[in-house]
């Protein structure tokens, strides 16, 4: 899956950023946690870049519009936040109601970030509208899990041994003091590899 265009010395991708890849284009679910400054963002940027050069949709969702916009300014890929993307009204419609209509999700691959954020009423709609053959890639900040409600479904997903799980555990900041030279380098490359 992975080019040679991804494997720069400035800012070689770690065995855990790869499997995470791998994960999303070999696997129906999948689960990426991460800390920070693990470069969670470049790694959304590279599997959406991937699946463009080979012709493969991606959705990206996430629970608030400034998430959203953080993800497009920082990836250039489009992100949309839940709920407009099922056409629901979190504040007017019933989302306890099963048969609450949605609208339906065309695509490969689903990534959704900040996962944390979703409770089971919202999940089950957003099944509802997915196809069958699609992969989906659940994303959240395992340092969040302490303040998430009792309806959350981290605990029961990371439970399930049979959904791969690859945690982000290398730190850029912390192992390179060069940390804003690399950025700059993967910036300026994105640009070139974009031309």
């Amino acid at each position: 899956i992975l080019s040679k265009k991804y494997n720069d010395k400035n800012f070689e991708l770690t065995e855990s950023q790869k499997n995470a890849i791998h994960l999303v284009f070999n696997n129906k679910l999948s689960i990426l946690t991460w800390g920070w400054w693990t470069w969670k963002t470049m790694l959304l940027w590279i599997i959406n870049d991937i699946a463009k050069d080979k012709n493969i949709n991606v959705v990206n969702l996430t629970n608030t519009w400034t998430s959203s916009k953080n993800i497009m300014n920082k990836t250039w890929f489009k992100s949309s936040v839940i709920y407009s993307q099922l056409w629901i009204n979190p504040i007017f419609d019933d989302i306890k109601n099963k048969d609450l209509p949605v609208k339906k999700i065309d695509t490969q691959i689903l990534i959704i970030d900040e996962f944390w954020l979703v409770d089971l009423f919202i999940f089950y709609h957003l099944i509802k509208s997915l196809n069958k053959n699609i992969h989906i890639l659940l994303i959240w900040d395992k340092k969040q899990t302490s303040s998430i409600l009792a309806w959350s479904l981290l605990s029961d997903f990371l439970e399930i041994r049979e959904i791969p799980h690859i945690e982000l555990n290398w730190n850029y900041r912390a192992n390179n003091n060069n940390i804003d030279i690399i950025a700059e380098d993967f910036y300026k490359w994105k640009i070139i590899h974009l031309i």
